[in-house]
C-alpha cells in the first residue's frame, strides 16, 4: 500500500526558477467548432516530482481572442521586442 508523502517546496522560488510547459494537440470537429486539447505542465525547476499536468479543451476562436490580445499587448508595450507569430 502506498504511503502519503507531502511534497514541499522552498518559498523563495522567483519565476525563472519555474518550467513551464504548453501542448497543443488533438484538433476534432465538435458540432459546428474545431476544438484542440491543450496540455499544461508546470513544475519547480530541480523538482520535477512536484509537477502539475492539467488538460482542457479549446475551441479555435479562444485563440483567435488570445491572439488579438497579445498583438495588442505587443502594439502597446514598446519595449518588447520580440515579433508576434502569424496565427493563420
Amino acid at each position: 500500500m502506498p504511503q502519503n508523502r507531502k511534497i514541499t517546496t522552498p518559498n523563495n522560488l522567483t519565476r525563472r526558477e519555474w518550467v513551464r510547459s504548453f501542448d497543443v494537440g488533438h484538433a476534432r470537429k465538435n458540432g459546428n467548432h474545431m476544438v484542440y486539447d491543450v496540455t499544461s505542465v508546470l513544475f519547480p525547476a530541480g523538482f520535477p516530482e512536484a509537477g502539475t499536468r492539467l488538460t482542457t479543451v479549446k475551441r479555435f476562436s479562444e485563440f483567435q481572442k488570445l491572439y488579438h490580445s497579445l498583438l495588442q499587448i505587443h502594439q502597446v508595450s514598446q519595449h518588447i521586442s520580440c515579433k508576434v507569430f502569424e496565427l493563420w
